[in-house]
């Protein structure tokens, strides 16, 4: 099947394409590429690419080119990393976001880090919605998947949190997310880690588990039949040094497509990620190597103009 004629196949289509295709919807910064964990079920252990923290000039000039060309582009505050491990430095860069005027800045964490005084400067800083990884209801699960002994105490951060912010009156979005895993959950524990969560004032949160471009061996089909990758649609990958990934499941970056200490956002999003879009609206995966044997395309449902309509 050739999706552009599926694109051309109605107005609202062709609009809701063309607008995609001005400027990524979300831009995932690698704020940090460290992390506090050895989670059974993520790839960044495996992880051989150098580490490192995204330098303050290089974070600016990616936050003012998102502020003049479109401040609704979602923000992810981390890429590959554990963002609290930034301490105030997060909260910083959170702060320099917002007062850019960006609209939609959110970050994603495993709790762990949290304390009172780190809490409330979150809270402070404008971050429009946090995401806590949590992934369990029962201890044994959460030992599993994150292989440490800290559910507890992240279950009492996240508590703590949501107390901080009633205190402080804050409309900020909190979620409890946990990634569904084929065979790992007890029977129950999903509805029952929704049931618990669903008396707090948050948001809880199902999430299609990834293999990391296959690196995490997961049995589990969602899909047969391919369709083109809303990774590449929905977001715009940037390492801790500049580098432009194609692909957010790619967690040792074998598929770098710009750099922006030398480039736009705007441009590489118009030009390189767009030649292999365009790749994948024609259904020629095999012709880029990330793509070709990738288990992980279909997390994200088909994006809305690729869907044909009466």
């Amino acid at each position: 099947m050739n999706y552009k004629d599926i694109i051309n196949s109605s107005d609202l289509n062709k609009q809701l394409y063309n607008k995609n295709e001005e400027f990524p919807p979300a831009v995932i910064v690698g704020t940090t590429e460290y992390c506090n964990l050895k989670c059974n079920y993520c790839g960044h252990s495996r992880m051989t690419r150098k580490k490192g923290v995204m330098s303050i000039p290089l974070y600016k000039k990616i936050i003012n080119e998102i502020a003049v060309k479109n401040s609704y582009t979602d923000l992810w505050m981390v890429y590959y990393g554990e963002a609290l491990m930034l301490k105030y430095k997060m909260v910083y860069m959170i702060q320099y976001a917002k007062k850019q005027g960006l609209k939609n800045v959110f970050m994603n964490t495993n709790g762990i880090l949290l304390d009172t005084d780190l809490s409330e400067a979150i809270i402070d800083s404008g971050l429009d919605k946090i995401i806590f990884s949590l992934d369990a209801y029962y201890e044994e699960t959460y030992k599993k998947i994150r292989n440490n002994d800290n559910f507890e105490l992240v279950k009492k951060n996240i508590k703590d949190f949501i107390e901080i912010k009633k205190r402080l009156n804050s409309d900020i979005k909190v979620e409890i997310q946990l990634i569904e895993i084929p065979g790992l959950h007890k029977k129950g524990e999903i509805e029952l880690f929704e049931e618990y969560w669903g008396k707090f004032d948050v948001v809880t949160k199902r999430k299609e588990y990834l293999t990391w471009t296959g690196v995490i061996e997961i049995d589990g089909i969602r899909h047969k039949n391919r369709y083109p990758c809303s990774w590449l649609f929905r977001t715009f990958v940037i390492t801790y040094d500049g580098k432009v990934n194609q692909c957010g499941c790619d967690y040792d970056c074998k598929a770098i497509t710009g750099d922006l200490k030398e480039d736009t956002i705007e441009n590489i999003w118009q030009t390189t990620l767009k030649r292999t879009r365009e790749l994948h609206l024609e259904e020629r995966y095999n012709e880029t190597s990330i793509c070709e044997q990738c288990k992980d395309w279909d997390s994200y449902e088909i994006m809305p103009f690729l869907k044909l309509r009466k």
